[in-house]
């Protein structure tokens, strides 16, 4: 598939950020534009491939994925790699009580691959465990502080400048991999992934390991690029920006769209499904195999539940979980609905009425992983049905209030949560 510029690229106001005053907004990335879930994995397996060139398919391979934005563009690429685990930085502290004790985690002598039995749970859905949980002594253990839990970096021009990456498994992943591939939607200066990888330089030893970065813009100056090659780590991209040049295209924008206030609705009115056997790669590293068959289960799930006579339909992914979602919704298309995906995000963009500006109304919502966080969805059109995706650990009544009050008010009324569960994770 050939995509235009315009299909992968536009400028947008943020709203109250001074360090930073635009967005680049890709249509076809499934994050904050609707968007066919073909179209946005077709663009991540294009950017899959450019990695696999890279890289080749035998070594093992860490990829990093960076929340919010591109969970799921780091999910898909290691989906492509035969011999890859997958972690994300995250913005959401949560304490994870360890489910594999030390000795059920077998380091082959050879160094190539990663083996974990199939741990089975009376009464709970099991996948076969790939997790790299590097510190458990026992099923039973208490839940690690977020201190002992997490590595801390800043993403200084973002809304929410602190990220996380959680520790469990991370120091095995590292002596395993050869390579360390960190995905991103865009890269401007590259200073973010820089200091993450100080970061894990600092904690773990990382001789003999490559760093890369895999976007799909990638608006680095020449300057930064040199700063990259000098410590040796490679880019591959999908298309080059002139984030100057687009800057400077913001004035011609009236920012006039709707932007609707956060409502509430009687929750009564949505389906409520709960789903067993997330792999949370937010909260330790797991094999990149196993959290693909786990979000084909999940796929599944959601197409049996989703009426063959609803010819629409939104798959609604929430703020750092996406890639599940767009599974489902690729499975749907194939079942013959007509699919549109986007998820919900802690982005404050300005809305604006311009045909050739991305986003056209908003509505803030609470979020539904903490109700005191504000977050936004925007472009809501009606659907003969709606699916929300999410992994928040217990869906915060007001926020999902909110969020069904923004789907009702755009013209749905067929709406179905569903909540997909890591047995482990609480919030702190």
């Amino acid at each position: 598939m050939k995509l235009e510029r315009q299909q992968l690229v536009r400028t947008a106001v943020r709203e109250n950020n001074t360090k930073r005053p635009y967005l680049l907004v890709n249509p076809s990335q499934g994050k904050h534009v609707p968007v066919s879930p073909s179209v946005a994995l077709s663009v991540f397996d294009a950017l899959a491939q450019q990695v696999e060139a890279q890289l080749g398919r035998e070594d093992p391979v860490l990829v990093i994925a960076f929340a919010e934005t591109a969970t799921a563009i780091g999910a898909a690429i290691a989906a492509k790699l035969p011999n890859a685990v997958l972690m994300q930085t995250t913005r959401e502290v949560t304490c994870e009580k360890p489910c594999l004790s030390a000795e059920k985690l077998e380091w082959l002598t050879n160094g190539q691959s990663l083996v974990n039995p199939v741990e089975e749970r009376e009464g709970k859905d099991s996948i076969g465990q790939a997790r790299l949980d590097e510190e458990s002594e026992s099923g039973n253990a208490a839940p690690k502080t977020a201190a002992e839990k997490y590595l801390c970096f800043s993403e200084t021009h973002s809304h929410a400048t602190e990220q996380y990456i959680t520790r469990d498994g991370l120091g095995p992943a590292l002596k395993w991999a050869k390579h360390v591939v960190f995905a991103e939607d865009e890269v401007t200066t590259g200073n973010t992934i820089l200091h993450l990888i100080e970061v894990l330089k600092a904690a773990y030893a990382v001789e003999g390991v490559t760093f890369g970065v895999a976007s799909i813009l990638n608006g680095m100056t020449e300057e930064s690029k040199q700063r990259y090659d000098a410590q040796g780590i490679w880019t591959r991209y999908l298309l080059h920006t002139d984030n100057a040049a687009m800057e400077r295209t913001l004035g011609q924008y009236r920012c006039d769209g709707e932007k609707y206030p956060v409502q509430q609705a009687d929750m009564q009115t949505a389906e409520h499904v709960r789903l067993l056997g997330m792999p949370n790669i937010r909260s330790c590293a797991w094999r990149a195999d196993a959290y693909a068959d786990a979000c084909t289960a999940l796929a599944r799930a959601v197409c049996d539940r989703v009426p063959q006579d609803a010819a629409r339909v939104l798959v609604l992914g929430t703020e750092e979980c996406m890639y599940a979602g767009l599974c489902a919704g690729r499975m749907l298309e194939q079942q013959g609905h007509t699919v549109r995906f986007h998820a919900t995000t802690r982005s404050p963009i300005q809305p604006s009425t311009e045909p050739e500006y991305p986003l056209h109304s908003r509505y803030t919502l609470q979020s539904l992983y903490d109700a005191k966080r504000t977050t936004y969805v925007y472009d809501l059109q009606a659907y003969d049905y709606v699916c929300i995706v999410t992994d928040a650990p217990e869906p915060e009544k007001q926020g999902f209030s909110s969020l069904l009050a923004a789907l009702k008010m755009a013209g749905n009324t067929k709406i179905t949560l569903f909540d997909w569960k890591s047995e482990y994770w609480r919030s702190i």
